[in-house]
């Protein structure tokens, strides 16, 4: 037994948690990296010529690694959700709790983010010299266009696109 009468019985049993979920699923095989594929990325990101881009895909790499997000839901995530005030709201707590923007089937599920992550996220968004605030100055974008993306394109300041973030992991998963 594939266990899929499992799935399915519990699917029918609250439908609302499984909404939208692997309705257009295509394929069943999912390739979860090993830690050896996870470190030779991270080792190639922190390669890159522009240090702006190591540091960016290399925070990129951490998000998805620990968080085990979605593109479109990383890349939903913003500064202001790792601002100074947001963090010392919530510095009492064990983790750092966050609600992404975006989640696949318009989902409000709420995540613990561990808070050395938390704090990675809030100081790469402060970093003037090779982070968003040094993409920012660089391209001399404000947040009408980086629209408080963590994550910007560094050569024109824009949030980057699932498209890309799929596109830097599958060019180093080849």
């Amino acid at each position: 037994d594939s266990g899929g009468e499992f799935n399915n019985s519990i699917k029918r049993k609250y439908p609302l948690m499984f909404f939208g979920q692997g309705e257009g699923k295509t394929h069943s095989i999912q390739h979860w990296a090993t830690q050896d594929e996870i470190d030779k990325i991270s080792e190639d990101f922190w390669n890159e010529a522009d240090p702006m881009v190591s540091e960016r895909n290399g925070l990129m790499m951490r998000v998805l690694q620990f968080l085990g997000f979605r593109c479109s839901t990383a890349k939903s995530l913003t500064d202001l959700q790792f601002s100074s005030e947001a963090l010392s709201q919530r510095e009492v707590a064990d983790d750092f709790m966050l609600t992404p923007d975006f989640q696949k089937g318009s989902g409000k599920h709420t995540f613990s983010v561990s808070w050395s992550l938390a704090w990675a996220l809030h100081n790469y968004c402060e970093d003037a010299e090779y982070g968003r605030k040094a993409i920012l100055r660089k391209t001399g974008v404000d947040e009408k266009t980086a629209e408080h993306a963590i994550f910007l394109n560094v050569k024109n300041g824009k949030p980057l696109t699932t498209r890309t973030w799929v596109a830097i992991f599958s060019k180093k998963f080849k």
